[in-house]
């Protein structure tokens, strides 16, 4: 078991290279990312692509719903949501602004959350006549669907993967 400040170096250390990657990944890349990312472990990262206007909206509108768009939808107020999921939900928010207003950039990404195989409004049985989700987010994206090209784990190359396993002494 790992020290309170071993912990936080070796989250230090994950996250300059999770960074590094963000940074320098094509459009393509950081959709990837958002779909196949453990986001328990990537909290840094999601944050980082959500303040980026030059994250596609595709993957813009894949992270609202997977992050549990509407889950949180249920909720009637952020007064009745648990205090640790209140960050999530700002987060959610966030996204839908920014999303509706044109925030995010279009790189032609395809996604189309009701076919989507993550926590999609189908799955979450969102509706947006009750659920005060903005209709828009629920329109599928023409464009190209991004596929892996390569070895991938966690949303990431696998070269990647394996260097931040490495970090984390696995």
């Amino acid at each position: 078991m790992y020290s309170e400040e071993n912990q936080r170096d070796i989250e230090a250390r994950v996250w300059e290279l999770t960074k590094d990657y963000l940074r320098q990944a094509t459009p393509q890349e950081r959709h990837l990312f958002v779909l196949e990312s453990n986001y328990d472990g990537s909290s840094s990262g999601v944050r980082y692509l959500v303040d980026d206007p030059q994250l596609d909206r595709a993957t813009a509108l894949a992270l609202f719903w997977r992050l549990g768009a509407s889950y949180y939808a249920s909720y009637d107020s952020i007064d009745s949501i648990p205090d640790f999921q209140r960050e999530d939900y700002e987060l959610i928010n966030l996204i839908a602004t920014r999303y509706c207003s044109g925030y995010y950039a279009n790189h032609g990404i395809g996604f189309d959350p009701c076919k989507d195989s993550g926590l999609s409004p189908v799955a979450g049985g969102a509706d947006s006549a009750r659920s005060g989700i903005d209709p828009l987010m629920y329109q599928a994206l023409d464009g190209v669907w991004a596929r892996p090209v390569g070895a991938y784990e966690e949303g990431v190359s696998l070269d990647l993967f394996d260097r931040i396993m490495t970090v984390v002494g696995n």
